[in-house]
């Protein structure tokens, strides 16, 4: 059992701190580099900014950041040392949150549930009784060197309206990420809904986040042939006919060829005679694809 009186948050101001370095090695540990931005001490003097460790009995085991607006509040990152996680010190930290940083709303950006830990830190979020809004959300680039990523925007203790929701976001992109909705569109960022690779190609299928979602569907989804060298001039777009669902397969029939595949396998059979096949890439337990292929997608699509 927790004991609260034990937990504390304290303000971080000033990268000089002892504390910086165990902060920044466990944030670089807890979010891939496209989730991460860089600490810094205008940013630690930013007075909408705030970056506090937690001391659990005055040991140091992790820390939030959160950005103040006047209707909510967005919890941008937190993350607990390994050998604490599962404790109930993260949803103690959340508590006292909520009760010392008192607002409408709090906001959070999670990752979609695409890899198991991914998956944990929705229902972790779920149990804290946040509530996961159906509205196609993009996190901005942190630099011209990092990609946007699909995100769910979850908030607590209610859900919010497609209008909040609009407003909300506009707020972030704004302050948080010093930019807008029309230059995070360009990005055009793709979430990967099926892969599979063999030796030399990775056959996947993306959906495009970037678009409203009443698009026509083939401008959203999008089955791509990959070379695994590529740096997006030779993918290939496979032209969608018609689909179909038997007992153990999925079928997609398109312009150039046929395909069928299920968890574990594809095989594509081209009008050409060739027959490719391929193994399923577990996006649970393998969720780093090729570096680089997310640019790829992205320079495939803005051409």
């Amino acid at each position: 059992m927790i004991n609260l009186n034990a937990l504390k948050l304290v303000k971080l101001s000033s990268i000089k701190d002892p504390v910086f370095q165990q902060v920044n090695t466990l944030y670089e540990k807890s979010f891939i580099a496209d989730e991460r931005r860089v600490f810094t001490g205008e940013l630690l003097a930013s007075p909408v900014f705030n970056l506090s460790y937690v001391l659990y009995e005055e040991r140091f085991v992790g820390f939030i950041t959160w950005w103040e607006f006047e209707t909510f509040s967005l919890n941008e990152h937190s993350a607990i040392i390994d050998e604490l996680r599962s404790q109930g010190i993260g949803s103690a930290i959340k508590k006292i949150h909520f009760q010392d940083f008192p607002k409408p709303l709090f906001i959070s950006e999670i990752e979609l549930p695409t890899t198991e830990v991914a998956t944990r830190r929705v229902e972790f979020f779920k149990r804290l009784g946040y509530h996961i809004n159906p509205f196609d959300y993009i996190q901005p680039a942190y630099s011209k060197e990092k990609s946007p990523v699909p995100m769910h925007l979850i908030s607590y203790p209610r859900a919010i309206t497609q209008e909040e929701y609009q407003k909300i976001k506009t707020e972030i992109y704004t302050t948080v990420y010093q930019t807008t909705e029309e230059a995070v569109r360009k990005s055009a960022p793709v979430q990967i809904l099926y892969a599979f690779e063999n030796q030399k190609t990775l056959l996947l299928e993306v959906k495009r986040t970037d678009l409203d979602s009443d698009a026509p569907k083939h401008t959203i989804y999008h089955w791509l042939l990959v070379p695994k060298d590529s740096s997006g001039s030779k993918i290939e777009r496979l032209t969608f006919k018609k689909m179909a669902t038997t007992l153990t397969m999925e079928i997609r029939e398109f312009e150039q060829a046929l395909l069928k595949f299920n968890k574990e396998k594809a095989e594509l059979q081209k009008i050409s005679g060739e027959k490719l096949q391929f193994t399923a890439i577990n996006m649970s337990t393998n969720p780093h694809l090729p570096e680089g292929l997310v640019r790829a997608l992205n320079k495939f699509f803005l051409k």
